[in-house]
């Protein structure tokens, strides 16, 4: 029973982490950016590379996933999502379009690297803590950190910088935040440059603790996209609560059904949520008319 607390707490800090970093993105574009995996994704294969064939340290690993996740993230706002905006898409054409690129980015992915996984870490490094009910390693630890380190820094942003305010002021009303002055196109592409920033520790933890393969980020990110449904389009708290819980619900089901019923459970908490509350199904396909000049 320890061993699952412990896991179900280090899987929920993950969730949580990656709820904030989708959350970033949709409170403020309303964009159910479902590509979200692939920046992930593409990410963590850059850290593999750079460790693995290219037989760079990890210090210089780190900065290289982390800079092609923002630049991934910012060019798919910039090059897909505002053009087609700019033409009256719909958010249903924005989000078969973030599906496309999801397909697509997977199938190149499976192209040049093969279909199977690869491991990056040889050795299994030691444990953090180890008694006789659990064991609590490093990347459990650094789960926990990551998430609370993340969380206070988005939330310092958002009410202490000048980007947090004009982020806020555009996911209150971006048609008003546009009559005002804001460069609302600008602001969309930080909102999705931080939210793919934000994915760099979940990458280095699950790209170092198991390795990486075309759909790493899929099953994650979807329970986070979940997370930020039931927990609240607006709130930081709420979405990252969301997903915590929907981690240690996971592994605490553990010890009634096997482990491959586990994102039938996310996604029991999902329907039963909506039925109870059907506004956050409204609140996440939102239709927001939003300038992109």
């Amino acid at each position: 029973m320890a061993q699952i607390l412990v896991n179900g707490v280090s899987v929920g800090a993950l969730y949580a982490l990656l709820a904030l970093s989708f959350w970033v993105i949709f409170a403020v574009t309303r964009t159910f950016h479902l590509a979200h995996v692939i920046v992930l994704t593409y990410a963590a294969y850059t850290l593999y590379w750079v460790l693995g064939p290219a037989s760079l340290p990890l210090w210089l690993a780190v900065p290289a996933a982390g800079g092609v996740a923002v630049a991934l993230g910012v060019a798919i706002e910039a090059w897909v999502y505002q053009p087609i905006r700019r033409r009256g898409g719909s958010q249903l054409i924005l989000f078969v379009a973030s599906s496309a690129l999801l397909i697509i980015g997977q199938a190149v992915l499976a192209l040049v690297f093969e279909e199977y996984g690869h491991g990056i870490e040889q050795d299994v490094p030691p444990p953090v803590l180890q008694t006789a009910q659990a064991v609590v390693t490093r990347y459990d630890v650094l789960n926990v950190l990551f998430a609370v380190t993340a969380s206070v820094v988005v939330w310092a942003l958002l009410r202490h910088h000048r980007w947090g305010h004009a982020l806020r002021a555009v996911q209150g009303n971006a048609e008003l935040a546009g009559y005002f002055g804001l460069d609302v196109a600008r602001i969309f592409r930080i909102s999705f440059g931080l939210g793919s920033l934000l994915l760099l520790p979940p990458v280095v933890v699950m790209a170092l603790r198991t390795g990486v393969h075309p759909e790493l980020g899929f099953t994650p990110v979807l329970v986070a996209i979940v997370a930020v449904i039931t927990g609240g389009t607006e709130s930081q708290a709420g979405a990252m609560l969301a997903g915590f819980l929907l981690g240690c619900l996971e592994n605490v089901a553990l010890l009634w059904v096997g482990a491959h019923w586990q994102p039938m459970i996310t996604f029991l908490v999902l329907f039963v949520v909506l039925l109870w509350r059907p506004r956050g199904l409204r609140a996440a396909v939102e239709v927001r008319t939003t300038p992109t000049h």
